[in-house]
């Protein structure tokens, strides 16, 4: 790949073209080669990653960019963006209960992300018989049926 950007809001801004194009391999080599490592690359190769259908990969991504030490609790200070992107990885790999728990933890309740997420989250609950939303609440199970998102996953 030539002309590797030398600046993370070049990066993004071809990241964000080669996505529009539908070229998502392209851009994860253009992060990778740019060697920039700054939280917003980070969180754009998970995107990517999403959009490659690598859901497992990007989880790994956005759990360090979001949580803790202890990987238990989302940091104070991560943008609400990463959030909503760790929480969509978590859907794609079929982490429902995951996903809500990190949509709890996300203090801005309102961020169109999250917002949608928890729509796209209530339509695959109510599409449900009432006996398995039951028992995905007792036991904690991933359910068989995935969750429908509108678009494509993930924003840099």
């Amino acid at each position: 790949m030539q002309n590797i950007p030398s600046n993370l809001n070049e990066l993004l801004i071809r990241v964000e073209q080669l996505l529009a194009a539908g070229q998502n391999g392209d851009a994860l080599e253009l992060i990778r080669s740019s060697r920039i490592d700054a939280p917003d690359a980070r969180n754009a190769a998970g995107v990517v990653l999403m959009r490659l259908g690598k859901a497992t990969e990007a989880i790994d991504v956005f759990r360090k960019l979001t949580t803790n030490d202890t990987g238990l609790f989302l940091k104070k200070d991560a943008p609400t963006i990463y959030g909503v992107n760790y929480a969509t990885a978590l859907i794609l790999d079929g982490n429902v209960n995951g996903a809500i728990v990190v949509l709890n933890e996300i203090k801005d309740a309102g961020h169109p992300g999250v917002v949608h997420l928890r729509s796209a989250i209530t339509r695959w609950r109510k599409s449900m018989p009432w006996l398995q939303r039951l028992w995905m609440d007792l036991s904690g199970c991933r359910a068989n049926a995935p969750v429908m998102l509108d678009g494509l996953p993930g924003e840099l």
